[in-house]
């Protein structure tokens, strides 16, 4: 029978009709608590009778279309989140290999091109100021890590890459179990 009504099932009939459907769909209880809680309200339905009521009556298809409209919201704010996470880190990475190429260029300006005056500098006992080399790794190394958490977000790191082709393995051997019939001819 399809989904709708039948002048036989009690809950059909129930003025708790839609209370006992948003108990199950949207509270989760059981058949039975939903029976106990019509008991409660002076109405006598076993839990089967819930039951058949649920699978035989209940608007299937009204349900799909709502949970797949929350679900859809739900993806599409889930994305939103993660193209945030990831402008965010854009902007960490940019904010980075700015400063660091300007302590580049200052270094740059410090030693010099001339690799020769620099190995002199450094046999006069010159050394690059501490603060600056420190700054220059830390910038880089910030941006490395950036990139790598874009990666993780994007699904562009060799984890998720590894992931992608053992699934794509394991579907292959299963369309291909599947073509075989799934026995084994030994």
């Amino acid at each position: 029978m399809p989904p709708g009504y039948s002048s036989r099932c009690k809950v059909c009939n129930s003025p708790q009709r839609t209370k006992v459907e948003a108990w199950v769909k949207d509270e989760g209880v059981s058949y039975r608590e939903a029976a106990r809680r019509l008991a409660d309200l002076g109405e006598m339905v076993s839990h089967e009778g819930v039951r058949n009521h649920l699978t035989e009556h209940f608007d299937v298809r009204a349900e799909a279309r709502l949970q797949y409209e929350a679900s859809k919201q739900q993806l599409q704010a889930a994305g939103a989140k993660a193209v945030d996470a990831i402008c965010a880190i854009d902007a960490v990475i940019a904010r980075a290999a700015r400063l660091n190429a300007a302590v580049a260029a200052a270094l740059a300006a410090v030693v010099g091109d001339n690799e020769k005056e620099a190995r002199r500098r450094a046999g006069d006992g010159y050394v690059l100021p501490r603060a600056a080399v420190e700054l220059f790794t830390g910038t880089a190394n910030e941006i490395r890590q950036g990139a790598l958490a874009k990666q993780r977000l994007l699904g562009d790191d060799p984890e998720s890459r590894q992931a992608d082709a053992l699934q794509t393995w394991a579907d292959l051997v299963a369309a291909a179990a599947a073509k075989d019939g799934g026995c084994d001819d030994r």
